[in-house]
């Protein structure tokens, strides 16, 4: 049908090219409806959900492997910038030769 009233348009009908693109419009616009929905109407999922089922059978399979549980946090605190000048003060008085 759309290759009838092209062809009509290009032997001087006198009907406008809107009339032939139409279709092309409406399709493109149903694409684009669909594309909107798709993006806007998914729910969002929970990264999280599960993570802590999944850290507790990581756990279960290192132990029965016989290398422990692995790093659950823990009392560790990193060093702070004040202890870290500390010790590189220490290494360089101990790498430093006394001059006596």
């Amino acid at each position: 049908v759309l290759l009838c009233v092209f062809v009509g348009k290009m032997q001087g009908a006198g009907y406008s090219w809107l009339v032939i693109i139409s279709p092309f419009l409406a399709a493109g616009g149903l694409v684009l409806c669909c594309l909107a929905c798709t993006i806007f109407c998914v729910s969002e999922v929970d990264e999280n959900a599960g993570l802590a089922d999944f850290d507790t059978r990581v756990n279960e399979a290192t132990a029965a492997a016989g290398y422990g549980a692995t790093y659950d946090g823990g009392d560790y605190t990193p060093p702070t910038t004040e202890q870290a000048g500390k010790q590189q003060q220490q290494q360089e008085q101990q790498s430093v030769p006394s001059s006596s």
